[in-house]
């Protein structure tokens, strides 16, 4: 119990994912947990990337451990690797990196070594997992009854999916005037070309699926869920645009969208898992 425990941990904290993820993410916040060395060279710091590593193992257990109030299942098996030999090459690769930013990371050499090499990693566990991914999809179908919501309401609400949401953020031209409404078309603008890709793959590999379907009907509550974080992310972003840096007391805003980025990113992987209890179906 102890090993699984103790290969449970290793593997959500040198994951490739885990640490690409981490350093886009920090990227936000780059004097926060990078020392600028040299004019292309920067240097990790140890204490940040710690309460970071801290966070992000609590919200991914927290998450697991909520889930399973209501599936049963082993609750350090689903993070113990399914095949020892690559998961460990790949957290060699986590650690190499992790290695280099501690002495002093050249923006070069993460481009054109690291990050080659966290994308195989994370491509190769990914192509190992998928199979196991497809027959166990319905791992969160919950029987909670169906939420009867209209048509409109339901592509409104879909706004403010997680997903959706932090790619509008990212991609956002800082000098761009921004507003509320603009941003919310954007993002209609954008699942409406995700559901495109989505119809042309269904309708080649499986049967068929309309606009509707892929926005959520007959779905429940915990389909909606991540329209929290995905609603909170907006409103912390439009609110960081309106209120100057000089004016925000005490750096509160900052910290609290930090501690929702985290959020967020939890209930990305549950619309994550939605999607594909959403989407699989229709290539039965």
């Amino acid at each position: 119990m102890i090993l699984q425990i103790l290969l449970s941990i290793i593997n959500i904290l040198l994951n490739p994912f885990s640490f690409l993820l981490f350093i886009i993410l920090s990227s936000k916040k780059e004097a926060y947990f990078f020392t600028k060395e040299e004019t292309n060279v920067t240097k990790l710091k140890v204490k940040p990337y710690l309460l970071f590593s801290v966070g992000y193992l609590t919200i991914i257990l927290g998450i697991t451990y909520l889930c399973n109030f209501f599936v049963d299942f082993n609750f350090w098996e689903i993070f113990v690797p399914k095949n020892i030999f690559i998961s460990v090459i790949t957290w060699f690769v986590t650690g190499f990196t992790l290695r280099a930013y501690l002495k002093g990371m050249e923006g070069n050499i993460m481009g054109f070594i690291f990050f080659p090499m966290l994308a195989l990693s994370i491509i190769t566990l990914f192509t190992l997992s998928f199979s196991d991914l497809l027959s166990s999809h319905k791992f969160l179908s919950f029987s909670f009854p169906v939420l009867e919501i209209n048509f409109w309401i339901r592509l409104l609400l879909h706004s403010f999916m997680p997903f959706y949401v932090l790619i509008y953020i990212n991609s956002n031209n800082e000098t761009e005037k921004q507003d509320f409404p603009t941003s919310i078309l954007s993002i209609l603008i954008l699942q409406i070309l995700f559901f495109a890709v989505n119809w042309i793959f269904v309708y080649i590999f499986g049967s068929s699926i309309n606009l509707s379907q892929f926005l959520g009907e007959g779905q429940t509550i915990i389909y909606y869920l991540p329209i929290l974080g995905g609603f909170v992310s907006c409103v912390l972003f439009f609110i960081s645009k309106v209120i100057p840096v000089k004016k925000r007391k005490n750096n509160y805003l900052e910290t609290i969208s930090l501690y929702s980025v985290f959020i967020t990113f939890g209930l990305i992987i549950l619309e994550v898992i939605n999607y594909i209890n959403l989407i699989i179906p229709f290539f039965e």
